[in-house]
């Protein structure tokens, strides 16, 4: 199976989906990460172009970890996703056609990031569009995903409809976290995320963390 994670800056999907990217790749499905930004707005005082070339690195170590494929980035401007319009969402749909997953993990439209928010929103335009018989701007050949998953960020889910116990792979998501140090110094990520993966877990007893997602339909 193929499975696709978006996310606005590299460190999301990790932080997102991380430990369920990892099962996924332990079960033998290929895994990518797409990127929209390289993040470059991330930093302070260090220039926006060698802050995006660390990231890119951090990036491609951190799906190194998580047994993913190399990362897909797609160059828009950090900060500015709500800008971006439809050339964002037709990129997105020719990222589906070619990559041709069967499940999409992306940042749930109601984050408070607006960033992740509008990525969200534009990601699930995309993919009902990449499933439909129109629209050749996103290739030739259309492709429908068969779901949808929504993880928080910033802000968590408040509508949760699937959880999935990642006990096994929280060390790799959380080393996968870490690699992303030009961000962890600034903020406490794995430290936070975790908290809210093991608090997820009060709805599974068995399980020390688990990551909660929302859903969104696939087609209109």
């Amino acid at each position: 199976m193929n499975v696709l994670a978006i996310g606005a800056h590299p460190d999301d999907c990790e932080i997102g989906c991380g430990g369920v990217l990892a099962l996924h790749a332990d079960d033998g499905d290929r895994v990518t990460i797409a990127c929209a930004t390289d993040g470059d707005a991330g930093g302070i005082g260090r220039p926006a172009a060698e802050l995006a070339a660390l990231r890119r690195e951090e990036a491609v170590a951190a799906a190194r970890v998580i047994g993913a494929a190399e990362p897909r980035f797609l160059g828009f401007p950090d900060g500015r996703l709500a800008y971006a319009g439809y050339d964002l969402v037709a990129v997105l749909g020719r990222l589906v056609r070619e990559e041709r997953p069967s499940l999409v993990y992306t940042h749930d439209p109601d984050d408070a990031h607006p960033d992740h928010a509008h990525l969200g929103r534009a990601v699930i335009d995309a993919c009902r569009r990449a499933g439909a018989p129109c629209f050749p701007e996103l290739g030739p050949d259309p492709h429908r995903v068969d779901a949808l998953r929504l993880f928080e960020v910033w802000t968590p889910v408040r509508e949760v409809a699937v959880l999935v116990d990642i006990s096994s792979t929280v060390g790799r998501k959380a080393a996968a976290i870490r690699c992303h140090a030009s961000q962890t110094r600034l903020v406490a990520f794995e430290e936070i995320i975790l908290g809210l993966n093991r608090y997820r877990s009060i709805h599974q007893r068995t399980a020390t963390h688990v990551e909660a997602f929302g859903t969104a339909r696939t087609t209109w």
